[in-house]
């Protein structure tokens, strides 16, 4: 991972860390997420000060993202659908939910994380340049990070929240959605996955899944998506919400906690959600790490 450091003149230096040491105080310290079956892992290192602006400006200190309590307190109620979907089921039927559900949503979900990973492998290369070359513009870091967070949204967020719904389907919670006057019942997996990711994550706070506040910033990704926002110099964002003439206000280094918070959600789910797979699936196992050899040759060629 890498942070932004501000420079006298509005621009932003990128800091890296190849061997990142475990600072001493609590809201600080390194971390390692894998994504078991893909095999992808990241390293963060978080910085003790983030520059507010120029350095005559007051530095702001980094607020912490989600906590492990709060990351404890939800992977306990994803295992705890996972283990009320698959529990009851026999072996046969546990292997067909399983490939009903590799065909549509963890395909995609490895796809996705597959993808994040190499905006994250780009982040890394423009850090190396930055450290050979010199600085990059605050509008430029704000701009990247706020696609970065877009990637994490729409990618691998959207869909391990898909495949916990699935499970939370096949465990006799239903999934209601309001289309036009109707209500619709959410059944299949291409159904849960075509639903959008508030829907998702509501349906999930429904049935006593407590996903951490401001994970799932709807107006922030909607923002994004349409370029609906402005960049100042100061590593401001300024975004509009839909139909709202004033503007929502963050900074590059208040998305940036928010991008780790996302991925801290997202690798905390798939470890539950593979534990109960694997719990329950003797096979998963093997399969598993038919596609972890698979994935390192794909990164490899």
């Amino acid at each position: 991972m890498f942070t932004w450091r501000v420079l006298k003149g509005h621009s932003a230096t990128l800091i890296g860390h190849s061997k990142p040491e475990v600072p001493k105080k609590p809201f600080l310290g390194s971390y390692r997420p894998t994504y078991s079956v893909q095999v992808i892992a990241w390293t963060i290192l978080y910085p003790n000060k983030m520059s507010g602006g120029t350095d005559g400006q007051r530095q702001e200190r980094a607020l912490p993202t989600v906590s492990q309590p709060a990351l404890d307190l939800l992977r306990s109620d994803v295992s705890s659908i996972a283990t009320r979907a698959l529990s009851p089921l026999s072996d046969d039927a546990r292997e067909m939910l399983h490939r009903e559900s590799w065909f549509t949503i963890m395909r995609r979900d490895h796809r996705a994380f597959k993808a994040t990973l190499a905006l994250e492998e780009t982040i890394e290369r423009l850090r190396q340049a930055q450290l050979a070359n010199g600085t990059v513009f605050i509008q430029e870091a704000a701009l990247m990070e706020c696609v970065h967070y877009l990637v994490w949204f729409e990618g691998p967020l959207n869909t391990i929240l898909g495949e916990l719904c699935f499970l939370g389907v096949r465990a006799a919670l239903p999934f209601r959605v309001k289309r036009d006057s109707e209500w619709v019942q959410l059944t299949t997996p291409q159904d849960i996955m075509d639903a959008s990711v508030s829907l998702k994550a509501g349906y999930l706070r429904s049935n006593q899944v407590r996903l951490p506040q401001g994970v799932c910033d709807t107006k922030l990704r909607n923002a994004v998506a349409h370029m609906d926002m402005e960049l100042t110099e100061d590593g401001s964002i300024l975004y509009w919400p839909r139909l709202s003439e004033q503007p929502e206000h963050t900074t590059l280094w208040k998305l940036q906690r928010r991008v780790w918070a996302v991925r801290n959600v997202c690798v905390t789910i798939q470890k539950a959600v593979a534990a109960g797979i694997r719990r329950y699936l003797p096979a998963f196992d093997a399969r598993e790490e038919d596609e972890r050899n698979a994935f390192r040759e794909g990164t490899r060629s």
